[in-house]
């Protein structure tokens, strides 16, 4: 992959390959008979630690303690809503964008269908983190 060049992020994945299964979510999670994720990475630095593409999935529930990881998403179509264990639901549709920190702990719900644009940074683990 060019690095040296902008990098279109397509809202179906690779043009030639579409997306591919995700596993993000576990199956226990999703909270209707529609039980499908997928996903399309279409960045990834380097050092691993930085990545981005599109994510597309069902309604789901999952309790995340905690999320572990950074990442800024931007609702392409569907909702989300994310509650905080101690603190008030935040309900994103198409359209917005925010950011879930990596010390977010609560729920994490996708209402409907949803689709969104996403960047993960991982910091990286050890003393000098």
């Amino acid at each position: 992959m060019d690095q040296t060049t902008a990098i279109r992020i397509h809202p179906d994945g690779d043009p030639e390959t579409g997306m591919s299964p995700a596993g993000i979510v576990a199956p226990d999670t999703f909270t209707t008979d529609l039980r499908h994720e997928t996903m399309h990475t279409a960045f990834a630095s380097a050092d691993g630690r930085a990545t981005a593409g599109v994510w597309e999935c069902a309604p789901c529930q999952m309790v995340v303690e905690p999320f572990g990881i950074d990442e800024f998403m931007v609702m392409i179509e569907g909702s989300m809503t994310l509650t905080p264990h101690e603190g008030t639901p935040d309900h994103f549709k198409q359209g917005d964008a925010f950011l879930i920190p990596a010390d977010f702990s609560g729920v994490i719900k996708v209402d409907e269908l949803a689709r969104a644009y996403w960047m993960v940074y991982q910091q990286p683990e050890g003393p000098s983190a």
